[in-house]
């Protein structure tokens, strides 16, 4: 582990100087920094080498911005370093939003001068995990203009269920009526939403 490189900082072509002036900082500090190509010249390595300048790296440092986010050489880079088990250092240029696997990785905000920003971008790559960053599935509260519509017909559904334990055919049907003009309703008046329409495909598909 100590031949490696203390970290490897990939960016868009537009933000080389960032890169360079965040690895003379480093470099200040006797850490073994890597960077891709030069302003001119920063897509010119080919993916297997730039692979192999992670993998030989301990960290990545990413440099996000709008430019990076639509760069395939960017993308390539920091899906490398997750192949290659690497730890991912986000730095944030502008407020596009960070990949939604990197979204609970905690990251450094660039976009203020601050003197604070080179102590802690040097505390990230020296405290840095030997292990790429863990994968939190974050599973999204579904908004309050589904749920309203969404719990009623649920309840339906629960009283159609104990209808049908106890053989109440009338009842079954009342309450089917009624689970059925609330679908219509709100399949009519309001725009598809995935969680709404899992829901009517259920229903439809069971009745």
């Amino acid at each position: 582990m100590s031949r490696l490189r203390h970290a490897w900082i990939t960016h868009a072509a537009k933000d080389y100087y960032v890169a360079a002036q965040l690895a003379e900082v480093l470099k200040r500090q006797r850490l073994r920094i890597g960077v891709d190509g030069t302003g001119r010249h920063a897509a010119t390595l080919l993916s297997r080498e730039r692979r192999a300048a992670i993998s030989q790296s301990r960290v990545l440092v990413l440099l996000w911005s709008a430019a990076a986010s639509q760069s395939r050489t960017v993308n390539v880079a920091w899906l490398a370093a997750f192949y290659e088990d690497r730890f991912i250092v986000p730095c944030v240029l502008d407020v596009t939003p960070l990949p939604p696997c990197l979204q609970t990785t905690v990251y450094l905000d660039l976009r203020r001068s601050s003197p604070h920003h080179w102590e802690r971008l040097i505390s990230a790559v020296r405290g840095a995990p030997n292990a790429a960053n863990p994968i939190v599935h974050v599973v999204p509260r579904p908004p309050a203009a589904l749920l309203r519509p969404l719990k009623p017909m649920m309840r339906i559904q629960q009283d159609i269920c104990a209808c049908w334990y106890r053989r109440d055919r009338a009842g079954m049907a009342t309450l089917q009526r009624q689970l059925n003009g609330l679908i219509t309703k709100h399949r009519l008046l309001s725009a598809p939403d995935p969680g709404l329409a899992s829901f009517q495909g259920y229903h439809l598909m069971h009745t």
